[in-house]
């Protein structure tokens, strides 16, 4: 069986895909997005190979647009036919729909994977034409009309592997940070890493990782540059398998994207999450909230915490082992069951009645 993943440009779009297509590792998978996303860097970065066809933001405001997700759309149907796929699963985003589109054209079933807790545009938009609809929260299902009830299926969050693998790879006296401001950088969070490493009281902290975010790299390299200390810090712009940094951090500090908390929730990492304010419909406080009540994480707004009450939670947390231990046990009994079983069950359980 061939399977095609229709993909969006963030790492809340693709990382759920790539998930699936792990889990199920004897199925034939097709990677396809549109020509727009191939200036992202995450897409290019990938380690599977992503079909490409025409189209963009999907929008009928200039004929160049209209044409472009037309063109994209048959594209996208042709490659389906040829290859034989016999579903389409589309992760979100506007630069999913011209390949699901043209999956639905040609008959063939089109599956929705709903990351967030308030639905995306395209994911809302496709959901008519869907035969199932995947959502991470709850809180989802109220997005949706009545009528398309019996197609939500709440399954959780799709994970990759590794973040299964290391659940039991944890040590709360390690002394070690990561700060994550998540695949499109966090000037904030990168801020509060470097005011904690300035900060006399980040003697009891063995090790802090960064992940700034590629368009705030370099600022950050130059302003520590500045900073003197012995304190190990190892910074990267992009990580590629960011298992490899949570395996012996003992708290992490982030954003609250949905794909992140179901990745620290996985693993087991205690965290301290400070949502993107401007998250619509401000979202990641939902995502955070969610993990809040797992009472595996805190939750913490830019807007009511200053670095300096930010820096004592951080460093009387990173000390106290027995809390951290609490949190993590707390994840671990929380997030149990792996949301790809479900998925890829209810996927087989339609493709048999179709067939």
């Amino acid at each position: 069986m061939k399977v095609a993943f229709s993909l969006g440009g963030t790492g809340g779009h693709i990382f759920p895909a790539l998930a699936l297509a792990q889990f199920k590792r004897e199925v034939d998978h097709l990677f396809i997005t549109t020509e727009s996303e191939l200036r992202r860097a995450l897409i290019s970065e990938l380690p599977v190979e992503v079909k490409v066809v025409k189209g963009g933001r999907f929008s009928l405001r200039t004929p160049k647009e209209g044409v472009s997700n037309l063109i994209g759309i048959l594209q996208a149907g042709k490659l389906f036919r040829e290859m034989g796929v016999k579903a389409v699963i589309a992760t979100g985003s506007y630069s999913c729909v011209a390949p699901a589109l043209g999956g639905v054209l040609s008959r063939i079933p089109l599956f929705l994977v709903e990351q967030n807790s308030l639905p995306g545009k395209a994911i809302r938009f496709l959901a008519p034409l869907s035969r199932k609809i995947f959502l991470a929260f709850h809180e989802s299902v109220k997005y949706f009309p009545k009528s398309m009830r019996e197609k939500l299926i709440v399954a959780g969050n799709p994970v990759r592997d590794q973040f299964w693998e290391i659940r039991s790879s944890y040590s709360a006296s390690s002394g070690t940070l990561l700060f994550l401001s998540g695949s499109q950088g966090a000037k904030f969070i990168n801020q509060l890493a470097l005011e904690l490493i300035k900060s006399p009281k980040a003697k009891g902290i063995k090790g802090i990782k960064v992940i700034t975010g590629k368009r705030y790299y370099q600022a950050f390299l130059n302003e520590l540059e500045e900073i003197k200390g012995d304190l190990k810090i190892e910074v990267y712009p992009f990580h590629r398998s960011p298992w490899e940094l949570l395996r012996d951090s003992a708290l992490v500090i982030s954003r609250a994207g949905a794909s992140t908390v179901w990745e620290l929730g996985v693993s087991g990492r205690p965290s301290i999450l400070i949502p993107f304010p401007e998250a619509k419909d401000n979202h990641q406080e939902v995502n955070a909230n969610f993990m809040v009540k797992t009472g595996g994480a805190i939750l913490k707004k830019e807007s009511e915490a200053s670095f300096e009450e930010l820096i004592d939670m951080i460093v009387n947390l990173i000390l106290d082992a027995q809390e951290l231990e609490r949190m993590r046990a707390n994840l671990l009994n929380h997030f149990q069951i792996d949301p790809r079983e479900i998925i890829w069950k209810e996927i087989e359980l339609e493709l048999e009645k179709i067939s």
